[in-house]
């Protein structure tokens, strides 16, 4: 008995880890992912890294998304370029501002 409880505690911190791990992917990988998440006067800090293809030199562009008319609907406006200046990690680069204007708030996108 007491080495079948040994196994489910076992399993169960795999799984729960498992599920940490997935739920760390989905957030970066969809809800963040491309996010300009810091600014500061010498460029953005941004929510694409080496995992998503990242490099130095690499132009993107700067959109800003609104929600149209009626809710539900959204548009998104290019407003600016940004280019990588520096790669963080494998989740997020640094990048100044090319052309136009990058804010929080945005989104860039590797094209």
């Amino acid at each position: 008995m007491r080495r079948k409880t040994i196994i489910w505690i076992g399993l169960s911190l795999i799984l729960s880890m498992a599920a940490c791990q997935s739920a760390h992917n989905v957030h970066h990988g969809y809800l963040m992912k491309g996010s300009i998440v810091d600014k500061s006067t010498d460029g953005v800090v941004i929510c694409i890294g080496t995992r998503d293809g990242a490099k130095v030199g690499q132009e993107l562009y700067v959109s800003h998304v609104a929600q149209g008319n009626p809710k539900g609907t959204y548009t998104k406006q290019r407003v600016g370029v940004v280019k990588i200046t520096q790669i963080i990690d494998e989740h997020f680069a640094k990048a100044s501002v090319s052309s136009g204007r990058a804010e929080m708030g945005h989104i860039v996108e590797l094209e």
